[in-house]
């Protein structure tokens, strides 16, 4: 399997089999489904358990949305990392919500902050490295003038990302 099949298969694979997992467990579910919690990370909104098959379908439907053609390499690079990390990130919610719901003692004030920091250190890894595009990157009005000041702006950031993700 070439390179770029496998960054666009993968993901699309993962978002769909998250999206049967998840029509299943609507099976699980009493009668609501976390879907925000609180600065303490205590559940504070819920939905009816049909909520479920949305919050399935998001990731799946905004990966093949956002996975468009580009024509410069950095863009199209940039284009599919930005797309992969935002469709896990939203699959993670996902399960987190499902997970919640179908087993409300869940301790979500360690779980989501671990997720989230996870997130936030894979994309702070990326973000040094990756070339000036227009979806991914610390985007400034010097860092979008100057490669110098791109490649400055994200290197820091992406440390700083980094050590957030850490703290977290």
């Amino acid at each position: 399997m070439d390179e770029k099949k496998s960054i666009i298969t993968i993901p699309f694979v993962i978002t769909m089999i998250s999206f049967i997992g998840g029509c299943i467990s609507y099976f699980f579910i009493d009668d609501r489904i976390p879907i925000h919690w609180d600065m303490n990370w205590n559940v504070d909104g819920t939905a009816a358990k049909e909520f479920v098959f949305l919050i399935s379908a998001i990731p799946m439907i905004l990966y093949l949305i956002l996975d468009r053609k580009e024509t410069a390499a950095a863009t199209i690079k940039g284009n599919r990392i930005s797309v992969t990390i935002s469709a896990y990130l939203l699959v993670a919610i996902q399960w987190i919500s499902i997970a919640t719901a179908i087993k409300p003692d869940l301790n979500s004030k360690l779980v989501v902050p671990c997720i989230l920091g996870i997130f936030f250190l894979i994309i702070g890894n990326y973000m040094p490295v990756v070339a000036r595009n227009r979806h991914i990157g610390f985007r400034t009005p010097w860092s979008v003038r100057s490669n110098l000041s791109w490649k400055k702006t994200n290197r820091i950031g992406g440390y700083l990302l980094s050590i957030d993700g850490i703290l977290i």
